[in-house]
């Protein structure tokens, strides 16, 4: 049945959840008392699936899309702004509250999907974030929607995506590991530290990565460190200066007797 499905174009991440589906039903039937046998999927090896995102954008794309959202919306805009610079996942910006932001200190503290962590906020950040806990009207939520609640994740379908179609990042037929998403702000704020020379796992602290090998997948962005190396130890060795010496005459060997 895999092997059927994957011939007929279904994509693998398709065939996967057809599958599992299937085995959940048999370790239902199982719980249930309603089947005895083995359970026929415990063997199959499903198909892998790459869901990885390789997409980035560059500083002109996001000057562009950014631009395009604020004609759509203004908040959008700001959540947008947050999370390319921030690094945030949608979930966290929505879900921000005026407790969560020390504006003092400019640092937003979150406990997210990963556990807690703290990121510091840069200019833009920090005015955004700032603009809107001045204008939140009765809700501790710095981006409620109209009636004070939190937004839904799936609400980016709307003015994000009409703006992406905008800006023409999308074009007809695009592999979905290259789709501009609003997944796609996030991945840019890590590809863009990295290409700086951010340090992986000071990447990986900032963005709430759940390990170190979902960082790695930035590592072909950065620079090559190994030249940086050899230059730093020359450079250090340069800096000492040499002490005049005196050669010793070697020490007699006592003889056997």
């Amino acid at each position: 049945m895999k092997t059927r499905l994957l011939k007929k174009g279904l994509a693998p991440a398709s065939v996967r959840l057809i599958m599992g589906n299937i085995r959940r039903v048999y370790n239902k039937l199982i719980e249930w008392d309603l089947y005895s046998g083995p359970n026929p999927m415990e063997k199959v090896k499903l198909p892998k699936v790459d869901n990885a995102r390789d997409r980035f954008l560059t500083a002109d794309e996001a000057q562009t899309l950014l631009a395009a959202v604020k004609k759509r919306s203004l908040m959008w805009h700001d959540i947008s702004l947050v999370s390319l610079h921030t690094g945030m996942r949608l979930s966290e910006i929505l879900g921000l509250r005026s407790q969560d932001v020390d504006l003092n200190n400019r640092v937003i503290h979150l406990d997210g999907k990963t556990g807690k962590r703290s990121i510091p906020m840069n200019d833009a950040a920090f005015a955004t974030i700032s603009d809107a806990a001045e204008k939140r009207k009765g809700s501790e939520l710095l981006f409620p929607s109209q009636k004070g609640t939190q937004l839904p994740s799936d609400s980016a379908t709307s003015s994000f995506a009409r703006a992406v179609a905008d800006s023409g990042l999308n074009p007809p037929n695009v592999d979905r590991r290259h789709k501009v998403v609003f997944h796609t702000l996030r991945h840019t704020y890590c590809s863009w530290l990295a290409m700086e020379g951010v340090p992986l796992y000071v990447i990986g602290e900032m963005v709430g990565h759940k390990s170190p090998e979902m960082t790695k997948r930035y590592s072909h962005l950065c620079p090559d460190k190994r030249v940086q190396t050899v230059n730093v130890v020359q450079a250090m060795f340069a800096q000492g200066t040499a002490t005049e010496t005196t050669k010793l005459p070697l020490p007699r060997k006592p003889r056997r007797k």
